[in-house]
């Protein structure tokens, strides 16, 4: 099972776990941008890439909502 950390609130980057072990990281490469980048171990599979891409750019966009109606 893959997991999806976020280092801290707001953080443009996100790790990827495999229990303990860290498999990837992501960034995102601009502040108003959906651009993303990673780095994943070979292992895994393009389905789950792409799925976890999708994940990681649903919390961005989450997090630029929720700073946009906060402030």
């Amino acid at each position: 099972m893959i997991t999806v950390h976020q280092p801290r609130i707001f953080s443009r980057n996100l790790v990827l776990f495999a229990g303990d072990s860290q498999v990837g990281t992501m960034t995102r490469t601009g502040i108003f941008r959906t651009q993303t980048g990673g780095t994943f171990d070979d292992y895994i599979d393009t389905a789950t890439r792409i799925f976890v891409i999708w994940i990681a750019n649903a919390i961005w966009l989450q997090d630029q909502a929720a700073a946009a109606a906060a402030g």
